[in-house]
């Protein structure tokens, strides 16, 4: 996943980023009554992080 994001526009940025955020919960199912937090999201999946903070790094940058 580091070696490049896949991808293009705004949008598939969005997708992909809640896609991680989806999985996180489902794999967390029933622990999170409170959510789940950035330093907790960095211990238990940190390649998911990574991408997430990948992910919010370029937005901004890619087309609509």
């Amino acid at each position: 996943h580091g070696e490049g994001l896949m991808v293009r526009t705004k949008r598939g940025a969005m997708r992909r980023y809640y896609a991680i955020i989806r999985r996180c919960y489902r794999d967390m199912a029933g622990g999170t009554q409170y959510g789940i937090d950035w330093p907790t999201l960095r211990i238990t999946w940190p390649e998911r992080y990574a991408e997430l903070q990948q992910l919010r790094s370029v937005f901004k940058s890619l087309p609509e």
